[in-house]
């Protein structure tokens, strides 16, 4: 199943991400159940009236096999969400009540990402390895904490 969209450049690269721009939380969130590529550039004199934009035809194609498992789809869209919208400078700060810090450590060694780092230095790999360990090594009082975030 694919389906094609025109719209504006930067709004592409939002649900592309890398390799145009950093991860952010829309391409994170798509990702695990679609694969986004511009299929077609246009110039704005192919459309009348000319827009301001680049417009771009993107093509989505959703994935046979998600990489999330959709019966955790909503647990990992809300992860997401914890994550970046209570952003602090550092990705270890912002989920400290999620993780301890020896588990962010031995994470930040297991997927290859400094303990510095924030939620955009990481690439789609990373979080996924992130939100695995989540589902596995965290306890349900913790993962109550995200479900029940206004932000989720």
């Amino acid at each position: 199943v694919e389906a094609y969209l025109i719209v504006q450049i930067e709004a592409a690269r939002r649900y592309i991400g890398n390799p145009f721009i950093r991860e952010n939380l829309t391409s994170l969130i798509y990702k695990p159940f679609f694969d986004f590529e511009i299929y077609h550039e246009f110039s704005p004199s192919d459309f009348d009236p000319s827009p301001n934009v680049k417009p771009v035809m993107i093509r989505v194609i959703k994935k046979s096999e998600p990489i999330i498992d959709l019966e955790n789809k909503e647990s990992y869209v809300n992860f997401l969400k914890y994550a970046f919208l209570n952003q602090k400078e550092r990705l270890s700060n912002s989920l400290k009540k999620i993780f301890t810090f020896n588990q962010f450590v031995i994470m930040s060694k297991n997927y290859h990402f400094d303990i510095k780092s924030n939620a955009s230095d990481l690439n789609f790999d990373q979080w996924i390895g992130l939100f695995s360990t989540f589902l596995t090594m965290v306890s349900e009082e913790k993962k109550a904490i995200i479900k029940n975030s206004p932000n989720s």
